[in-house]
């Protein structure tokens, strides 16, 4: 998946290459610990970390200045019909705020990486969101913890 930086008039979003984890910034990973806890225990950070080392993920920053004001998690999944961009996580206080800025860069993203559509995996909240762009609640997943 090639590297993307795109810049808004006050925020910068780019996909964090992986060679630099470790040197991730700190409230990264505080942002996704958070959406792990909606996530009913079925990630940890270690998985993702390895999905990230593999390429399975990708880690996104949005910065504003020198701050970290949102961080995402996207993969692209594939079907006989289908290549998906997936945003399977996302936290940060500049998730709401810059919500036309991230469906640019996500949709460029997607398109420059052959996907033919974006699916954001999370809570009601994103529904609402993004109904603006045309995104409708596609499936409902119930679960139990045994």
């Amino acid at each position: 998946m090639g590297e993307t930086m795109i810049k808004e008039t006050d925020v910068i979003m780019c996909q964090w290459p992986v060679g630099y984890l470790t040197s991730l910034p700190k409230e990264c990973e505080d942002n996704i610990k958070k959406a792990l806890e909606h996530s009913y225990g079925e990630l940890t950070m270690k998985e993702i970390a390895s999905d990230l080392l593999e390429g399975v993920r990708q880690i996104w920053l949005m910065t504003k200045g020198d701050k970290v004001v949102g961080t995402f998690l996207t993969k692209v999944s594939e079907t006989d019909q289908k290549r998906i961009c997936e945003i399977t996580h996302a936290g940060g206080k500049g998730v709401i705020k810059y919500r036309d800025f991230l469906f640019e860069t996500f949709t460029k993203w997607a398109k420059d990486n052959q996907c033919t559509d974006i699916t954001i995996i999370g809570r009601d909240g994103w529904s609402r969101l993004y109904e603006p762009y045309g995104f409708e609640k596609r499936y409902t997943i119930i679960g139990i913890s045994l």
